[in-house]
């Protein structure tokens, strides 16, 4: 619920951001907040990152997954539209079903598949019924955000797979640092090739808009990146791949409701239809979980702490 919550503001963040720099830089200022609260976790010693003995490439995969989400979802970006990258966000619990069906062995009832494909229908409906131009979609950059999904849809299977080996914050923190690493080198060749120089980089930092940038790109990296990402760490102990993904299109309902009280964007009836279907989606899938057993689908020691 904290997950939907935090990532369902998100978008305004987004808003402030690409409204002040372009979306390379919004990237990298988001992964260089993440980073700085990631080494004031490790520098204060709330997190202590001990790899010796340790199955390091599964939490390196579980990173470069989540990374590799976020790169093609802004690829994709600049081919499609926003309401075109929601509607295959939707399908990601989708994809972990799938992804932990054969690699973790979990299977899901035919209750459990009915309230992810009526929360997927939810999303879908709510984001392509005012939707223009989905006929003219770019079939390269529905290939690239499908390919974005799919990327997510194995991270968070992978966080379920070494959560009984690494702990939330260190899952989180090697995905902030490695982000870090990955999107400030994108930064540097891009000022190379270009010839660009420190100027633009810091750009943000000195616009007019500098204080809303900052505080919007803090949100993003620290709740929205860090913190998500160890409450999804978290939350596998306890919850199935699937359930744990299915969470995440409650962001879609605090991002549209969020836009109808914050920025007078208008409200239509079937905002609340739309809306039930996806509570009822992540409710049912929760619950229908719980009957069938959940967590026993676990891989043996998998998820033991």
């Amino acid at each position: 619920m904290s997950f939907g919550i935090i990532v369902g503001f998100s978008f305004l963040g987004v808003k402030i951001c690409v409204g002040v720099t372009t979306a390379l830089l919004t990237i990298v200022w988001r992964y260089n907040a993440a980073f700085l609260g990631a080494a004031l976790l490790l520098l204060s010693g709330v997190v202590r990152i001990d790899l010796r003995g340790r199955n390091r490439s599964r939490l390196f995969l579980t990173a470069v997954f989540y990374i590799t989400f976020m790169i093609l979802q802004a690829w994709g970006l600049t081919m499609a539209t926003s309401v075109e990258s929601g509607i295959v966000f939707a399908v990601i619990p989708v994809f972990a079903q799938i992804i932990a069906f054969f690699f973790l062995g979990e299977r899901t009832t035919a209750l459990q598949t009915f309230f992810v494909l009526l929360s997927v229908t939810g999303v879908v409906v709510m984001y392509g019924w005012g939707a223009a131009g989905l006929g003219q979609m770019d079939p390269l950059g529905f290939f690239i955000l499908l390919l974005s999904s799919l990327s997510l849809g194995a991270s968070n299977v992978m966080m379920r797979y070494v959560r009984g080996e690494f702990g939330p914050l260190e899952v989180s923190s090697c995905i902030a640092v490695l982000g870090f690493a990955v999107f400030n080198l994108a930064a540097l060749l891009l000022m190379l090739k270009e010839g660009l120089g420190a100027a633009w980089y810091l750009a943000p930092l000195l616009s007019g808009r500098a204080a809303a940038f900052v505080t919007a790109e803090l949100y993003l990296g620290i709740p929205c990146l860090l913190l998500t990402s160890a409450l999804t760490t978290y939350s596998f102990k306890y919850l199935t791949a699937v359930q744990g993904a299915i969470f995440g299109n409650l962001s879609v309902v605090i991002s549209i409701f969020a836009g109808i009280l914050l920025l007078r964007e208008p409200f239509y009836i079937y905002h609340l239809f739309c809306t039930a279907m996806i509570l009822a989606g992540v409710a049912g899938t929760s619950l229908a979980g719980r009957k069938s057993g959940g967590p026993e689908n676990r891989p043996p020691g998998a998820l033991e702490s």
